[in-house]
């Protein structure tokens, strides 16, 4: 595995016949040119699509990839082996709800702060933004909204157009607005032994070899 490295907002030179910069796929990184990813640091493989919008830090690990027009609006941290669909918006900053207004004048920066009066307004302490923690082999399904400061547990699923606030546990399936736990995709047994056995520390060529579809089997031959 190699070691993680920083690819930051620089020129937009040497782009592929596919829009993805040439330097990083020499290092097994796949970036399209019109994704934006200020503070962006990964192991590789992984592969970022065209208009992902990474706000705040993201830290994704080897074999995932973050597909069309996904928002990461807050901190992120992203583990191996994850498949996030497109147009998903995961974070965004929260608006105090316990005060006499829950516009962002008294406490945050807007497009407004160009009028003098707003400049000048006392800003009051709000933590509007908290990090999210996603782990591996997760699944977030087409258009997910995650809200800020929920961690998405190891071989979880979120289902297209679901609404997170919560915590997610390991290898639940969660659907809907709001979202809730549909069912696990295994039993308590099976799901300590696939978090016990960390697979997702193997390379792709390795687990490939594995029986993937029977996860018994799969499970045997890791001794696990």
């Amino acid at each position: 595995m190699t070691r993680p490295h920083e690819v930051g907002d620089g020129p937009r030179r040497n782009i592929d016949e596919s829009g993805y910069f040439r330097e990083l796929l020499q290092r097994g990184v796949r970036v399209h040119h019109t994704a934006r990813l200020p503070h962006f640091r990964s192991e590789s493989p992984v592969e970022i699509r065209p208009n992902v919008l990474a706000e705040g830090p993201l830290s994704i690990g080897a074999y995932s990839y973050i597909s069309e027009g996904t928002r990461l609006s807050v901190p992120t941290t992203i583990g191996r082996y994850c498949s996030i669909a497109h147009n998903c918006d995961i974070g965004g900053t929260e608006h105090p709800t316990n005060w006499a207004t829950t516009h962002p004048f008294p406490w945050g920066t807007l497009p407004l702060d160009h009028w003098p009066a707003m400049r000048e307004v006392k800003k009051r302490p709000f933590n509007g933004i908290e990090p999210i923690a996603i782990g591996h082999d997760v699944w977030i399904g087409t258009r997910a909204f995650i809200r800020n400061g929920v961690t998405i547990g190891t071989g979880a699923v979120i289902g297209a157009h679901a609404v997170v606030t919560r915590t997610v546990p390991p290898y639940a399936i969660v659907a809907g607005n709001p979202g809730r736990i549909i069912r696990y995709r295994f039993p308590p047994e099976i799901v300590a032994r696939l978090l016990a056995s960390q697979w997702w520390t193997r390379d792709m060529a390795s687990l490939g070899t594995l029986p993937i579809v029977d996860v018994e089997a799969f499970l045997a031959q890791l001794g696990g």
